[in-house]
């Protein structure tokens, strides 16, 4: 991204990967279609009530992609206009024009790896009008950033890998004018995505067969698709395994010195202790579960 390396200072960049359960181009069409955030990624990235008409402009196409412009932006004009590029085959940037030095992007690039799987590879660039905000976002460690991004991409996970096999039945992209109807505006990326394939780009692996569909445990395991191959993730795995049975020693040590210490102050702290290091070793266990599979039950719906 150039206009991160021309000006660094002023950037907060976050950067995730994760390995997919569906085609690059379902990738694609999903992070181009902005009109599915407020009901897919309620409670997450949207807000149901925050919903409104959509009403994309294509700017430019050709060979090389297209430019688009969203006038009113998301979140009904709130944060301002948001534009988009697509450069063929698999980079995609949402642009996000905020009041003042407000600036916020999605890149992501989707790296196909074999029909039905793809690779994702998401950076996630802020720029504010003081530095504060950056500093404060960085605090946050990099894994329980990773975390986050996890249970976004699981808001639709689930249906994108069976929606890709109810459209091949009914022909596949190069049959999407037919399998789908594609009337408004807020369609128009997805239109212009579909029309580049067909006229200038293809199907990355032909016309090979999408894999067997799979169960919920594949489709929401996190291990093999990302923390193994992470290095802040898998540190992070290992550094918690190694504080549960310190912190279940140290409860342990702390409730037999209650009851050494028997009624008192003494007994009342060593209690607080034991309650404390109870709720480590039980918060250390939920992050290592959630370093290992999603909930299938995304946040919308709980």
């Amino acid at each position: 991204m150039p206009w991160l390396e021309e000006d660094p200072g002023s950037w907060t960049v976050q950067d995730s990967f994760r390995d997919l359960p569906y085609d690059a181009l379902t990738l694609l069409e999903n992070v181009l279609d902005v009109s599915h955030v407020p009901f897919t990624h309620h409670a997450t990235v949207g807000k149901r009530e925050s919903a409104g008409p959509v009403a994309l402009e294509l700017t430019s196409s050709g060979p090389e992609g297209f430019t688009g412009v969203w006038p009113e932006g998301p979140r009904q004009g709130s944060l301002g206009s948001q534009s988009t590029v697509f450069t063929g085959p698999c980079l995609m940037v949402h642009d996000l024009q905020g009041k003042g030095a407000l600036r916020f992007q999605t890149v992501v690039y989707a790296t196909p790896i074999r029909r039905g799987q793809c690779r994702l590879l998401v950076r996630l660039p802020f720029r504010f009008g003081s530095p504060w905000p950056g500093r404060l976002i960085n605090l946050r460690p990099e894994w329980l950033q990773h975390l986050a991004n996890h249970v976004v991409l699981e808001d639709d996970q689930l249906f994108l890998h069976a929606q890709e096999r109810v459209l091949e039945e009914r022909g596949g992209g190069k049959a999407l004018v037919r399998a789908c109807h594609l009337a408004t505006r807020a369609d128009t990326y997805v239109r212009a995505l579909h029309d580049w394939v067909s006229a200038v780009g293809g199907g990355p692996f032909g016309e090979a067969p999408l894999p067997e569909r799979l169960g919920q445990t594949p489709l929401l395991e996190r291990y093999e698709s990302h923390t193994r191959h992470c290095r802040s993730c898998r540190g992070a795995d290992r550094r918690l395994a190694q504080l549960r049975p310190i912190a279940a020693v140290i409860g342990l040590l702390a409730l037999l010195g209650a009851a050494w210490w028997g009624p008192g102050s003494a007994a009342l702290a060593s209690l607080a202790v034991a309650l404390v290091a109870g709720l480590i070793w039980l918060q250390a266990g939920r992050w290592r579960q959630q370093l290992r599979a999603g909930h299938p039950l995304p946040p919308r719906n709980r």
